[in-house]
């Protein structure tokens, strides 16, 4: 039984953990295509690293406010970047983050969590196909 339980809380949280990866992708893609200020050139390049493989882990966390160890908790999310991704892929990364962030609404925007950096991730590979630019040798 309580075996049965933990399965069941690693799947739902593996699951959180795909579904926010598939919403950054799907984010981060829609803001490359929709962009004025990218070439032709510039967006096919970017979609080749707009596929789940390429996104960093996230997980829940929660924090202190006000720097206390007592009182309520913020909720934030855990950022573990990928080693083996390039500066120009990390780049292309923040750029689309920073054109997704400009379509916002207000109350989307107050619904975002607060994002910190992690320890780097241990879990995902370069994938086969990446591209020789957006990978560097760890």
């Amino acid at each position: 039984m309580l075996t049965t339980t933990i399965h069941a809380i690693i799947k739902h949280l593996k699951e959180r953990m795909d579904g926010r990866m598939e919403w950054d992708t799907k984010s981060r893609r829609t803001a490359c295509q929709s962009s004025t200020t990218l070439s032709v050139d510039q967006k096919e390049m970017y979609s080749t690293i707009l596929t789940v493989e390429y996104m960093s882990t996230e997980e829940s966390a929660s924090e202190c406010d006000e720097g206390e160890n007592t009182g309520p908790r913020t909720k934030i999310l855990v950022v573990h970047k990928l080693p083996w991704r390039s500066a120009k892929a990390e780049e292309i990364l923040q750029t689309l983050d920073r054109k997704m962030v400009g379509k916002r609404s207000s109350r989307s925007a107050e619904m975002c969590r607060k994002r910190c950096r992690g320890e780097p991730s241990t879990v995902h590979k370069p994938p086969p196909s990446c591209p020789a630019w957006a990978k560097i040798d760890v």
